[in-house]
């Protein structure tokens, strides 16, 4: 008589359950198309390679650490907060 490999092992194999991923609420995204130098493109490469991390998640990730001088402020919405009252009751006089 043969053995088959069902009949070696007649119990039923327990299939994995696969890890759900985290949900993450991130910023939306936005497409852009940058002009680099071969030697800019080739350490963006090679550090993101060693790091283990994507191109454009390690510029966005350098853009973040580095280029923090500037902040854009949206001076159109309504934001209760500063209403700009202390600066409208000094020239009431």
């Amino acid at each position: 008589m043969i053995a088959t490999a069902d009949s070696l092992n007649p119990a039923k194999s327990r299939r994995r359950t696969s890890a759900k991923a985290s949900v993450r609420a991130s910023a939306p995204k936005v497409k852009q198309t940058l002009v680099l130098s071969e030697d800019s493109a080739r350490r963006l490469a090679v550090h993101s390679a060693m790091l283990g991390v994507d191109r454009s998640a390690l510029v966005d990730q350098l853009i973040q650490e580095h280029m923090r001088r500037f902040r854009v402020s949206d001076l159109d919405r309504n934001d209760t907060r500063d209403t700009g009252e202390d600066r409208q009751s000094g020239t009431a006089a």
